[in-house]
């Protein structure tokens, strides 16, 4: 399913990012489950938003890394 939003939100000119850390603190997951009213306890805090346009990182281009051999 994560694959499933991740995809979907790059496909719609969105960002995420993903925190673990804040559930591992149990104060402070007990502060989430409380603040968002959960039955449950989060595992995982997800970031969606908007950012400004990055450029591509550089490449290398393709024939400095695969060679064919005459075997």
């Amino acid at each position: 399913m994560k694959r499933c939003i991740l995809l979907e939100a790059t496909r719609l000119d969105f960002v995420v990012s993903l925190a673990s850390q804040v559930a591992e603190v149990p104060s402070t997951r007990d502060r989430l489950r409380k603040e968002l009213d959960l039955d449950f306890y989060p595992l995982l805090l997800m970031r969606v938003g908007k950012a400004a346009p990055t450029p591509a990182s550089k490449r290398r281009d393709v024939s400095m890394i695969i060679s064919e051999t005459g075997d």
